[in-house]
């Protein structure tokens, strides 16, 4: 039987094909937002979405772009998503804070995540909240006092050649969230991506594997090699689903976006109807 490899989906994404809440746009620097991020210069140089974007460069001078002019209150939404553009792969590194100080807490209560400058073109990420890390005791993203991106602090250097353009950054609730959708997280090492389970349990068996490899889409991916006969190979989790609901299952892999129309993919999309969730698998 020929060997198949197939590289899986970068960003494989469950949500609701009608928003229950409408996404909403912190920064698109079209309008009256092009002033409110601090550090930044609004630029139709390179665009994603509309006109211009937010230009942020020569990292030295001007190492961190702030806005707390934005709202406070992220609790309806569980995902945060924006689109940059870098004009080096320099693995340059940056943080993306979130301030939400606790008065009840000593020190600075902040949500954050490291962003490094490996690719060039646009990118676009995509951050859950659950996903996000935290230090000391924020309060919660019920209040966010302000969103940072800083190139100093957490041993980063800022680099002279780092040229970021920034845009459509948007809040956006999913529901339904997969974990670990971006196959980032390895920790056994073994090329099982944490929260997903290889199925059927053939990790032992030649004719099969699974592996993270960084021919992703937009970063890494995970890698099937199946040349079992009349065994499907793939991997999944289990999503907690509201009954009554519809959702939408898409995914990356190579070559072209796959909306999963086939008859496999409608029998898991009549099961979304269950109460106590579905079993995702690719």
């Amino acid at each position: 039987m020929k060997k198949l490899g197939i590289v899986c989906a970068v960003c494989v994404a469950l949500c609701s094909s009608v928003w229950a809440v409408e996404p909403l746009v912190l920064f698109d620097f079209e309008g009256s937002d092009m002033a409110s991020m601090r550090g930044i210069e609004v630029s139709s140089e390179q665009s994603k979405t509309g006109r211009a974007a937010g230009k942020w460069a020569n990292h030295p001078a001007t190492p961190t772009l702030t806005s707390s002019d934005i709202p406070h209150d992220w609790s309806d939404y569980d995902t945060l998503s924006f689109w940059m553009y870098s004009a080096a792969a320099n693995d340059a590194a940056f943080m993306m804070v979130l301030s939400s100080e606790n008065p009840e807490s000593e020190g600075i209560d902040y949500y954050s995540t490291k962003i490094t400058v490996n690719w060039t073109g646009w990118k676009f990420f995509e951050f859950p909240f659950a996903a996000i890390g935290k230090s000391r005791q924020p309060v919660g993203f019920n209040k966010i006092d302000s969103m940072r991106f800083t190139a100093t602090g957490w041993n980063n250097q800022p680099q002279e050649d780092t040229v970021i353009y920034l845009d459509d950054v948007r809040l956006i609730y999913f529901g339904a969230q997969l974990r670990n959708a971006s196959f980032d997280v390895d920790s056994t090492g073994e090329g099982v991506p944490d929260s997903w389970t290889f199925s059927p349990r053939t990790q032992d068996n030649p004719d099969a594997s699974l592996s993270i490899v960084e021919e992703g889409r937009t970063g890494k991916a995970v890698k099937i090699v199946d040349n079992i006969k009349d065994v499907g190979v793939g991997i999944s989790q289990r999503v907690p689903v509201t009954p009554g609901k519809n959702y939408k299952l898409s995914a990356w892999k190579k070559g072209d976006m796959a909306e999963y129309t086939s008859s496999a993919s409608q029998k898991v999309r009549r099961s979304f109807w269950k109460p106590k969730g579905v079993r995702v698998r690719l």
